[in-house]
Order: C-alpha cells, then structure tokens, then sequence
C-alpha cells in the first residue's frame, strides 16, 4: 500500500481535538458524501467496528473497519477489516503551544497525499468555526437506494409530467393542424416516459449512477419539448 503523511495545527486543546476527531458517526457530519455507523463495540473505543460508505464521482465504496487502537488523547487508529482498497489511518496528536497539531498517517491506495491533507484542513476549519457542522445523515444503503436518489426520482418525476401535460396542451390547441406536430408530440411524450422509466429503474437498482440517469432522462425531456414546441411553432 502507498504510505504518506500530513499534519496540520489546531488552536483548540489536545482532549477537545481528540473527541471530536475520534467520534466515527458524527465524522459524517463534517466529511463530505461519507457515511458511517456502527456494527459493533462501544462507541469510540478500541475494539469497536464500523461500516462506512465514502461516495466519489458516482460510485460507492463500502468498507468495514475497526477502531484498532485508542490512547487518549494521544492516539487512535483505523484499520479497515473488508472493502478495497484496504487502508489504515493512524491519527496522532501532540500538544504544539497553545493548540494542538495532529499527525495522519495513512497506508492506502485509495487516498491521495492532497486528500489527506485537505481532509486535515477542513478539520481543523470545523473546529475554529471557519466551515459549518451539519447533522449526521441518514445511513444508506450499501446495495441499494443512494441518499441521492428519492429528489432524482421527485425531480424527474415533476419534469416528465410538466412536460406531458405541456404537450397536451399543445396538442389540443392544435387539434385539426398539422398531423407532422400529432406525430412530434407522441414521439416526445414516448422519450418522457421512458425518461420516466429508466429513472424509477435507477432509483431502485444498485447502480452508483441511478441519479445521474434520472437527470439524463429529464434533459432529454426538455429538449424534446423545446424541439416539439419549435417545430409545432414554425409549422403553424
């Protein structure tokens, strides 16, 4: 595995950065698209395990780990136990003047030395008050829906029937014109629904990309409504 190291200095005390570091499920609250909960042990101590969902680029990487080692407020360490690529994280922390630098080592394929680094960063801008702290997310699920997944379904959903009802409209108000416009208007509603289809298709699969193709479903939609509504427009 790939071996590098980051660090970063915290004006908070060392018991404070600790806590706040070594707390597993609330790590979702400031980690952007990583899910964490835990299967085993007591909360934050060693011998505790976790499952965790880190999101990038669309795709879904679950892994298993556990919290190896905890000296506090010196030390704890994260050794992935299922999932790849494998990791270990080893977090260190000493008492640097008034605040407190932290040491990461990582042993892992998976992370870059910039990710290691920013990932430090935003750490330390959580706890100064710089970058918000949200709620923990909701935990998905690792073979299924994506949190992404009911807006995508909601949004295409309101797309497709705005744009069926759109043609309607239009087709009414052009009843006895141009057959040619009948025939744009049923070729639109027909993408529609099966931007429709593909996108409930999605939402219930396992695929990483369900909510990529409900929206690629909806924009296929709304360009064929502006294509319909043109050529209905120019033939009239």
């Amino acid at each position: 595995m790939a071996e590098h190291r980051a660090s970063v200095v915290v004006p908070r005390p060392i018991e404070e950065v600790f806590d706040f570091a070594v707390d597993q499920v609330g790590s979702s609250r400031w980690q952007w698209q990583v899910f964490v909960k835990q299967l085993s042990g007591e909360a934050n101590t060693a011998g505790a395990t976790y499952e965790r969902i880190r999101m990038i680029a669309g795709d879904r990487y679950v892994h298993t780990y556990e919290l190896a080692v905890v000296a506090q407020p010196a030390r704890f360490e994260l050794r992935s136990t299922g999932g790849e690529p494998s990791f270990v994280y080893d977090y260190t922390f000493v008492v640097e003047g008034e605040g407190t630098r932290i040491f990461l080592d990582v042993d892992s394929e998976g992370d870059t030395v910039a990710e290691t680094q920013n990932r430090l960063v935003f750490l330390k801008r959580v706890l100064t008050g710089d970058a918000p702290l949200g709620e923990v997310p909701r935990y998905p699920d690792p073979c299924g829906r994506s949190p992404e997944s009911p807006t995508a379904f909601k949004t295409g959903f309101v797309w497709t029937a705005g744009t069926i009802g759109a043609f309607s409209l239009l087709s009414i108000g052009g009843a006895g014109g141009a057959w040619v416009f009948f025939y744009l208007w049923f070729i639109a509603v027909f993408v529609a629904m099966t931007a429709l289809v593909v996108g409930i298709a999605l939402a219930v699969s396992g695929s990483p990309n369900k909510a990529k193709g409900v929206f690629v479903g909806v924009g296929t939609s709304i360009l064929g409504a502006v294509l319909t509504f043109y050529v209905g427009y120019i033939t009239y």
